[in-house]
């Protein structure tokens, strides 16, 4: 039954392609970049940590964004433990 509804699917998505003329390996956010400013940055981190007082989320996790213990992820790229 699955192996019929992946042929299926993917007979759909080829003749989808086809008849649109998308090439394969097309992406259209390949050219698309974010590259805030350290105020926009600054602004995100204040409004996340705010925003995140007001959720029920575990009083450890609050308390480590309030502490800032999550600024070593910051140097690997990261914006906060929990993905925001």
């Amino acid at each position: 039954m699955i192996d019929i509804l992946i042929r299926d699917l993917g007979n759909v998505n080829r003749e989808f392609e086809e008849r649109m003329e998308i090439e394969r390996g097309f992406d259209p956010y390949a050219m698309a970049k974010w590259s805030p400013s350290d105020t926009d940055v600054s602004e995100l981190k204040s409004y996340v940590e705010d925003e995140l007082k007001h959720t029920n989320l575990p009083r450890e996790v609050k308390d480590l964004v309030a502490d800032g213990s999550y600024g070593h992820l910051e140097k690997c790229g990261v914006f906060v433990s929990l993905g925001v």
